[in-house]
Order: C-alpha cells, then sequence, then structure tokens
C-alpha cells in the first residue's frame, strides 16, 4: 500500500463474490488509491458481519457487487441502511448489470454514490470512493 493517496486515512470495504476480482479492487485501493484499511468480504453475510453492530460502521465506504451468491448487493445496502441509518457507509457499486434499469432505480432510492461497470480502471474507482467519501 502506499502512504499518500486520495483515500488516505480511508476505511473501504469491499463486498465481491469473485475472488480474482475482489483482490484485484483492494490492489486498486490500495496500491492506487492509498486507503488506510481495505476490508473483504466475499459475501452479503460475511460483509454486515465486518461492518458491526456498534452505532458507527467499522467502514466510511462499501465498494459492492450487485449479483452475488445468497445475500445481493442489493439487500446488503438495504440492510446496512437499516443497521446504520444516516451513518450507513457511502456505497460505490461495481457491477456487470449497470444496465438493468429497475436495479439502477433501486439503487438510486437507496442513495448509492455511483455505479462502476466491470471491468473498472483503477482510476475510477479511485475517483469514485474519493467523491463517495466526500473528499
Amino acid at each position: 500500500m502506499q502512504a499518500n493517496g486520495p483515500l488516505q486515512g480511508l476505511s473501504v470495504l469491499v463486498i465481491e463474490d469473485a475472488a480474482y476480482v475482489r483482490r484485484a479492487l483492494v490492489n486498486m485501493l490500495g496500491r492506487v488509491g492509498g486507503a488506510h484499511m481495505v476490508g473483504e468480504a466475499a459475501n452479503g453475510e460475511e460483509a454486515l458481519e465486518l461492518l458491526g453492530t456498534d452505532a458507527e460502521p467499522a467502514f466510511k465506504v462499501m465498494v459492492c457487487d450487485l449479483n452475488m451468491e445468497g445475500m445481493t448487493g442489493l439487500e446488503v445496502i438495504a440492510e446496512a441502511g437499516k443497521r446504520f441509518g444516516a451513518k450507513r457507509p457511502a456505497v460505490v457499486v461495481v457491477s456487470s448489470y449497470t444496465d438493468d434499469e429497475v436495479a439502477i432505480k433501486e439503487l438510486k432510492e437507496l442513495g448509492v454514490s455511483a455505479t462502476l461497470g466491470k471491468p473498472v480502471l483503477a482510476g475510477q474507482l479511485v475517483e469514485a470512493v474519493t467523491k463517495a467519501a466526500g473528499r
């Protein structure tokens, strides 16, 4: 991980069921963006466990896939919203299904900051996470 970058000091949780994609996203955020802490979850249940149950979530931003086994990305985002309310982590969706109008409408209603199509470039991801974090 680089010491400096637009994501320096930021904690990000990557939620992606495909291990090779998850690793790539983690590397982009850490090495290119300089994120302080990048957590990894292979599914929605694991993501919610890592977010915690305290009043404050353990991560400032979630980078989330939509189409996962078990709990979908939409379900994870909705549950995080119920659990943390206004303190829910900002969300950047990275998915192959960015042309699904129903899902895009639902994502907007859930307050998702950005939706990126796969494959995603490091610069796109870092920029979207930076904006989602309000930097």
